[in-house]
């Protein structure tokens, strides 16, 4: 999986350079519909000359009909700067994907709690499970995760 989430941070922010490349020289307007359109070429053109890794095949052909089928509507631009932002949250300066600890992972407990979630750990997560909160935000991790695999303390 983590070659999956390295190569689509790889394609998105490729193809976002090469349309800022496109703009600063004046070839592509600055304009959705101009961005979408240049992105649209440039997802066809990367699928036929096979320029990504084949984990990510079926995306760049979904892209491709999703702005045949859309056309301007379809916002690839939006798109591709939505994923390059998630996962440049989790990618190291070369690009690769971020080792996940113990310390991680408790952080994140940390900031939910903070922003005043309900964790809750205590319960075996074998089934599906409706978990009633009235509302609040809820999080819930397995307890055989939580506490072997994670540590919770």
């Amino acid at each position: 999986m983590t070659r999956f989430y390295n190569e689509i941070y790889t394609v998105v922010t490729t193809g976002l350079s090469e349309l800022r490349e496109s703009q600063d020289a004046g070839k592509t307007p600055k304009n959705p519909v101009s961005e979408t359109l240049y992105l649209s070429n440039w997802v066809t053109k990367a699928i036929k000359q096979q320029r990504f890794d084949t984990c990510f095949a079926k995306v760049l052909l979904s892209w491709q009909q999703q702005s045949r089928t859309m056309g301007k509507n379809a916002q690839l631009t939006t798109a591709f700067e939505h994923i390059a932002s998630t996962y440049g949250k989790l990618t190291d300066a070369e690009g690769n994907s971020t080792n996940i600890s113990n310390d991680t992972i408790h952080a994140l407990y940390q900031d939910v709690l903070d922003a005043g979630w309900l964790v809750t750990t205590e319960y075996e997560v074998n089934r599906k499970v409706t978990h009633k909160t009235d509302g609040q935000a809820s999080l819930v991790v397995c307890e055989t995760v939580s506490t072997s695999t994670i540590g919770v303390r």
